[in-house]
């Protein structure tokens, strides 16, 4: 599990204060095309207000809304309306986490990106400061 903001760990959520700027949009694309791989998989989502939804992965998009399709409730007898629940779409705001089986990653792989996609984000900001005009 990681926290999709900050790339925590798994554990309880974490503190941080999330800033929108490169690090965190180019965060966000790289997961995006990781959550990608993953349609046709089941995923664990888990929401900020506990509910933590299993699914077949069918779709993700650009701002990490989820489509899960065959869901069923982690805990039927905490959230037992849900227990009826086919299939859900999840917007990303209100995702804490997302179990993934570990079979599915492939983490050299992603660090790899991950490095790639910090190492585009600074130079970026770079060329940009370098053209900003002196104040």
């Amino acid at each position: 599990s990681v926290c999709l903001r900050c790339w925590a760990a798994s554990g309880p959520p974490c503190d941080a204060r999330h800033t929108e700027g490169p690090r965190a949009r180019a965060g966000a694309m790289l997961f995006y095309t990781f959550f990608k791989t993953l349609m046709g998989k089941e995923v664990v989502v888990e929401l900020k207000n506990g509910v933590a939804i299993r699914g077949t992965l069918h779709s993700v998009d650009h701002f990490l809304n989820f489509k899960l399709t065959e869901t069923s409730v982690e805990d039927p007898v905490r959230f037992p309306q849900l227990t009826t629940l086919k299939s859900a779409f999840i917007r990303g705001s209100v995702v804490r986490y997302v179990h993934v089986p570990s079979a599915e990653v492939d983490t050299s792989l992603l660090q790899d990106a991950a490095r790639k996609e910090a190492f585009e984000a600074a130079a970026a900001a770079a060329k940009a400061a370098e053209e900003a005009p002196a104040a």
